[in-house]
């Protein structure tokens, strides 16, 4: 049987206060903070307060035999008393087989703020090591749902609703890989509340994808190398041909200016390079510190560390032989530049980033670069260059090699080899028209001889 009751404590008395006995208890009266009078009792020795909870705890006898004390967070007894019977009545069903305890909590949670589920649940993928960007989305994806379809508990969560909600949004002009980010969210986040016993099963399991290929908004193409040569020629040369054309031909350039231009424009040039020779996404280039470019080993590598890579797994990116040359120079020079005129110990730099003063706004500089060099950013299938374009054409460069695909889904660092062999591989009719000429063909002549000998 539940009862309810109040814990109590002690506290030092006041030193306005006055001890008086009444029926044998002692007491003390005093003003409290807000000025009023209070009268308590003191403890058996009479040498503190002795005060109650403000709020009321309630006993219950659990399904196993043993006892379980909860603050009911009731000020009222009589609503106390309510929450501690609906208490032991669910353990009296558990006792009688009525539900699982797995069913009766699973109908507690349902309950909840679905905003206090939603924080747990992100606290637990930032806990999982989650990239800061992907919890961010998953946010947004979660909680602008709740807001349109008004989801204020966990039992709220409805698959239907978030279904028909998705394909208005479909309607309205939403993109199908922009829809099935908000499906994977809300599928993981379901199997997550299953998981952890706040509803018996995923609310949102069996919700479908959408057909991302059927509608692609944003279909890139690869490089082709005469492309790849002008984008880096035209990068490195940009920063001081466009300060010339700005100040005029006759401008005169401090050699520390036209220094520090050529520098930018190496910087960048070689920027774009490892990003198309490695395969590697901007955020993670970012990250690549002097110390992480092992370039004298054998074989010569960059470390990828866990926290700054999509899959939070940590790599050695492999390097084309060229671009080691090329990255052992400019290591060598951006060494120099960083010590000055003092002499630096062995791996005094080695946290510092590869690359000297990446632009934030790496995405609108390359855009201009592209256009500097008159190579066009969409083609007349509608098929678009950008920065991301380079990851896709050191894909593509693998294939066109005879790449396998398992070697080439390592080197990409992809989970599925669907995603690098249908997004990432962009081949052109060129070379598929080369792949079936390389069949062997069929010697007629031979036939020919045959059906003359028979006549």
């Amino acid at each position: 049987m539940a009862t309810v009751f109040k814990k109590t404590y002690t506290a030092p008395i006041p030193e306005n206060a006055e001890t008086f006995t009444r029926k044998g208890t002692e007491y003390a009266r005093y003003k409290g903070r807000d000025g009023k009078s209070r009268v308590e009792r003191l403890t058996s020795d009479g040498a503190r307060l002795l005060l109650e909870t403000g709020t009321w705890y309630a006993r219950i006898s659990l399904s196993d035999g043993g006892s379980l004390t909860v603050n009911t967070k009731c000020k009222d007894k009589a609503t106390a008393e309510q929450f501690a019977a609906n208490l032991q009545t669910e353990e009296d069903k558990i006792r009688a087989g009525v539900f699982t305890k797995k069913e009766v909590k699973a109908a507690r949670h349902g309950q909840d703020a679905l905003q206090k589920s939603i924080d747990a649940y992100l606290g637990s993928m930032t806990a999982r090591n989650k990239a800061t960007k992907t919890v961010k989305e998953f946010r947004r994806y979660l909680e602008s749902v709740c807001k349109a379809l008004g989801w204020k508990a966990v039992r709220d969560v409805d698959k239907v609703a978030l279904d028909a909600y998705l394909e208005e949004e479909r309607r309205n002009g939403r993109g199908a890989r922009s829809c099935n980010a908000y499906v994977v969210a809300w599928v993981s986040f379901g199997n997550w509340l299953m998981a952890t016993d706040r509803t018996g099963i995923n609310p949102v399991s069996g919700l479908v994808r959408f057909d991302e290929r059927a509608d692609r908004r944003h279909q890139r193409r690869a490089f082709t190398l005469p492309e790849l040569e002008l984008l880096f020629k035209t990068a490195e040369e940009r920063p001081l041909k466009e300060r010339l054309t700005n100040r005029g031909s006759k401008a005169k350039l401090t050699p520390a200016t036209i220094d520090k231009l050529k520098w930018l424009g190496r910087t960048r040039s070689l920027a774009y390079r490892t990003l198309a020779y490695t395969g590697l996404r901007r955020s993670e280039l970012r990250s690549i510190t002097i110390g992480a470019a092992h370039l004298d080993s054998e074989p010569a590598y960059l470390l990828l560390q866990a926290e700054n890579e999509k899959n939070r797994k940590g790599s050695r990116i492999p390097l084309h032989a060229d671009l080691i040359l090329a990255l052992k120079e400019y290591r060598q020079e951006r060494l120099k530049r960083l010590a000055g005129d003092c002499a630096a110990f062995p791996g005094t730099f080695d946290a510092a980033p590869f690359f000297d003063g990446l632009p934030k706004e790496l995405v609108r500089v390359f855009d201009k670069d592209l256009e500097a060099a008159g190579i066009s950013k969409k083609d007349g299938a509608g098929h678009v260059l950008d920065i991301h374009a380079l990851r896709n054409t050191f894909c593509t460069m693998l294939a066109r090699a005879g790449v396998g695909l398992a070697t080439t889904q390592k080197l990409m660092r992809h989970n599925d080899p669907k995603l690098t062999a249908n997004i990432y591989t962009i081949l052109e009719l060129t070379d598929t028209e080369k792949a079936v000429n390389s069949l062997p063909g069929i010697d007629t002549s031979r036939e020919e001889k045959k059906v003359s000998s028979s006549e």
